[in-house]
């Protein structure tokens, strides 16, 4: 999972899927810099959101989009918009592969609804997310070292798509 760094960041919690918990020292340890670290995000979001709050797009999301559904990714501009300063929206990354299909017309080919974590050998569930017919990881990033030779389909915020009506 290259765009998913870490799952916690999603807030994919689900009481149905297992989750693994930290021993208790562990979370003594790192639970002072955990609440500082959740604090400064939350401010950074709260800024981030009232920034935005003139923009419509933001506030009413397209939503819902089936396979097949016709869409146009968003402008670099509007992306720019809903990522935090780690080109994160709510835990998932907006890759550096991703940048040229803005603007473009794309064909909605799968909603996720759960994904496998190979990292944790765990199934979570996700929101809005959805991958687009043909479009792949090419795993030439510059952090990935040595280069990825897998041909991973991206994940796409809804927050990024706008759907054309027919």
């Amino acid at each position: 999972m290259c765009q998913i760094k870490n799952i916690a960041e999603m807030g994919l919690e689900d009481p149905t899927l297992k989750i693994k918990k930290h021993t208790n020292n562990v979370l003594k340890k790192l639970g002072i810099s955990l609440l500082i670290k959740k604090t400064r995000s939350f401010k950074d979001r709260k800024i981030l959101l009232k920034n935005q709050n003139s923009k419509n797009f933001l506030k009413n999301p397209t939503k819902g989009l089936k396979p097949g559904d016709k869409i146009r990714v968003r402008s670099k501009e509007q992306i720019m918009q809903t990522l935090d300063k780690e080109n994160k929206l709510e835990g998932c990354y907006f890759m550096e592969d991703m940048w040229k299909y803005c603007g473009t017309e794309q064909k909605v080919l799968k909603r996720i609804n759960y994904f496998y974590d190979e990292r944790g050998a765990e199934y979570y569930k996700a929101y809005n997310t959805v991958i687009l017919e043909g479009i792949f990881c090419s795993g030439k990033l510059a952090n990935l070292m040595p280069k990825c030779d897998r041909n991973c389909f991206l994940f796409w915020r809804e927050e990024w798509l706008e759907k054309i009506e027919k």
